[in-house]
């Protein structure tokens, strides 16, 4: 197995920012690396179909843990909203940026779901950072070829991403 480089993406001074026409058949499993600049937040991701539209249905599930230096933590948990899968909070106004991993699975079966884990840190005042680890789902069977990613705050962002995808030479030790 080898990750291979598929694309990268930098924006500036923006609400969402697409990535479209990314995820192929040619890999089942894709890393995304997104680092927000400039304290917005990266918020939410939300899929994009095979026509090039954002899916926008009440279907995206997620649940997810947070914790912050102060040893508080909390859960958030949805299953069913039209806004995507919540990645990262933006705990406060002093914000000073964040950083994603997300790995997402199978985009392009359309027969099954697209799942995705995600693990995030938002750089903040001292008392105010945040960490958040979860999982998040579309069970809608769609083919997915891209995503979107909005802010927390509905406000602008600039920041950059890349995307890789995981190759397989041999896929018998895959369960059917």
């Amino acid at each position: 197995m080898s990750w291979r480089y598929i694309h990268s993406q930098e924006w500036s001074n923006v609400a969402a920012v697409d990535v479209t026409d990314v995820f192929t058949t040619d890999f089942k499993t894709y890393r995304i690396m997104a680092q927000d600049d400039d304290g917005f937040g990266l918020g939410y991701i939300k899929f994009i179909d095979s026509n090039g539209s954002v899916i926008t249905d009440d279907d995206y599930k997620y649940s997810s843990k947070t914790l912050s230096p102060t040893g508080t933590s909390g859960n958030a948990n949805n299953t069913g909203n039209n806004y995507g899968i919540k990645v990262i909070e933006r705990p406060t106004s002093t914000t000073k940026g964040s950083l994603l991993n997300m790995w997402v699975y199978n985009p392009t079966d359309p027969n099954g779901v697209t799942t995705c884990t995600f693990e995030s840190t938002v750089n903040a005042s001292s008392t105010a950072h945040r960490a958040r680890i979860g999982v998040g789902l579309l069970p809608m069977r769609n083919v997915v070829t891209g995503f979107r990613i909005d802010t927390v705050t509905g406000g602008n962002t600039t920041g950059k991403l890349k995307l890789y995808g995981l190759a397989y030479k041999d896929l018998s030790w895959v369960m059917v």
